[in-house]
């Protein structure tokens, strides 16, 4: 960025070309379980059945009922599903800049080389940390009890980590929070899991739309706020600076507390 801020655009760009380009690849899972079926007639039958247009108000009422049922259900699946409400919240990437930039007095340039190290920890954790941690954890407590306490966890490091970051007086705590922060990344995906685990078979389409529909609400809503929050840090000056990673750091306890309440079955 020193020599152009044109070098890591195009660069990146070439990276995310090289990524779409992987999609190719990925094989077509349409009819994977179709050998499976019993009887073939039989799910053809059904799956015709199902495609029927909707003729009254009242079928449609029924079948929005029967999509959402299974949430009803199982109160834990409500709870966890909340907390992807607030998954915006959590890639603050933007206004971290800012506001390293910012507090620290430093360029841009230098607030995303600390940004990248933190990026860099979190490949890191995806690529070995976390698949051995999980594969620990599995054999010695189950699969569901795995993805519970490995969320317990992950959300008690995110909480510090923000906490750290919101408070940290200068560089080299900063350094140390990002690196604290970086061990918790594996949140969300734990409790993509659990979900999973938590419904039907069936219901895993549905399960994953409606995490789709949290995450975007929590977009529109997450990022206007943290903007907010960031310029009234800015204005009331000293700590308050870091108020959009204290606000990180209290709705990540929040979703702790959750999680160590939440009971599953061995």
């Amino acid at each position: 960025m020193e020599r152009s801020p044109w070098i890591p655009m195009i660069i990146g760009v070439a990276f995310e070309i090289v990524a779409v380009g992987l999609i190719a690849f990925i094989p077509e899972t349409l009819n994977y379980n179709g050998s499976l079926s019993p009887n073939p007639r039989r799910s053809s039958t059904g799956s015709s059945k199902s495609l029927k247009p909707v003729s009254t108000f009242g079928s449609l009422r029924h079948r929005v009922h029967d999509s959402v049922s299974f949430l009803i259900c199982d109160a834990r699946v409500v709870l966890i599903l909340s907390a992807f409400g607030v998954h915006m919240l959590l890639q603050s990437r933007d206004v971290l800049l800012q506001y390293i930039s910012t507090r620290y007095q430093t360029s841009l340039a230098i607030a995303t080389v600390y940004v990248s190290v933190r990026s860099g920890l979190v490949l890191l954790l995806c690529l070995i940390v976390l698949p051995a941690a999980s594969l620990f954890c599995r054999r010695r407590y189950g699969p569901n009890w795995s993805d519970l306490l490995l969320s317990r966890a992950s959300a008690a490091f995110i909480a510090l980590g923000f906490l750290m970051i919101g408070l940290a007086p200068n560089r080299s705590l900063l350094l140390f929070a990002l690196v604290i922060n970086s061990m918790g990344w594996g949140l969300f995906s734990f409790l993509r899991s659990l979900l999973t685990s938590l419904v039907e078979a069936h219901h895993v389409a549905r399960l994953n739309t409606f995490i789709g529909i949290f995450d975007t609400i929590g977009h529109m809503i997450g990022s206007p706020l943290l903007a907010m929050l960031f310029r009234k840090g800015l204005d009331l000056g000293g700590v308050w600076s870091g108020l959009p990673f204290l606000l990180d750091a209290g709705i990540v306890a929040m979703i702790g507390i959750t999680l160590c309440g939440i009971k599953i079955h061995s």
